[in-house]
């Protein structure tokens, strides 16, 4: 990983999640370790035809204070479905920085949509992240990876910075690897050319299932006054989508677009409603 690491002291901690298919068909967590402020509901199975489970993660702490370090790796087996997401956005309070990486592998068949609610950067916050997923044969992927900007004290010295980096390893094809890095007072402005844009998102589907009739649908749902997104393919197949909003509810709105849709397509039925 290239996205630079924040060497403030701090909390270092680590979530290790194992989802497994069981004989009888239902996707269970088979194994799990959790240091604070890591804290894991139990995984529900909402759409039980699928056997498909998801699992909402908590922080049990205040967000991601100053040389914070969280690193958090998730497996899901062969032929298993996931969707995981958080319970709420991660708040990243002012400092020097801090970080945190995930470790995504989806078995042959599997599918995993990591959707977490985008993180909230205070003024003077700094936040690097790194995401690395590795797919098997025939696995989809779905993840989000998004930011609101937030300074509800007026301080003049703006976000510290946001460093971004992904890839995505899947086999016989050369890794997808986005890089994206905001720093600075500019960084809001920098959202959008008017300023009128303070969440964005990217959406990555990788796999088989994310096909161009996908990409259509996505073209032609996400769109909205409040709202400027642009989804394409990526290189040997799957989509990539940025959206920029004027708010949080216009952004979490686009996610569950994209969740639906792409949900949609990796399963053959639309996903049941989720209550947060």
């Amino acid at each position: 990983m290239n996205a630079p690491l924040t060497e403030a002291a701090g909390r270092l901690a680590r979530l290790s999640l194992d989802f497994r298919r069981t004989p009888s068909g239902p996707t269970k967590l088979v194994r799990q370790f959790a240091q604070y402020p890591f804290h894991l509901t139990r995984p529900f199975h909402l759409d039980r035809p699928l056997g498909l489970a998801t699992l909402f993660l908590q922080s049990s702490s205040g967000g991601l204070y100053e040389g914070d370090r969280l690193d958090m790796s998730v497996e899901v087996g062969p032929g298993a479905g996931l969707h995981l997401t958080t319970q709420a956005s991660t708040i990243v309070h002012r400092g020097q920085g801090s970080a945190q990486s995930v470790r995504l592998d989806v078995g042959a068949g599997g599918f995993l949509a990591w959707m977490p609610d985008p993180s909230i950067l205070f003024s003077g916050a700094g936040l690097d992240q790194t995401v690395r997923a590795v797919l098997a044969e025939g696995a989809n992927l779905m993840l989000c990876e998004g930011l609101l900007a937030h300074d509800p004290r007026g301080h003049a010295d703006g976000v510290r910075h946001w460093r971004n980096e992904t890839v995505i390893d899947r086999p016989g094809m050369d890794p997808v690897i986005d890089r994206q890095r905001l720093e600075g007072e500019s960084l809001v402005a920098a959202l959008s050319p008017d300023g009128r844009h303070l969440a964005m998102a990217s959406y990555f589907l990788a796999g088989p299932a994310f096909g161009d009739n996908v990409l259509t649908r996505m073209r032609n749902t996400l769109s909205g006054d409040r709202l400027y997104a642009g989804a394409g393919p990526l290189a040997g197949g799957g989509i990539v989508i940025r959206a920029l909003a004027e708010s949080g509810a216009a952004l979490a709105a686009a996610s569950d677009i994209v969740f639906r849709i792409g949900f949609e397509a990796a399963t053959g039925v639309p996903p049941m409603p989720r209550g947060k």
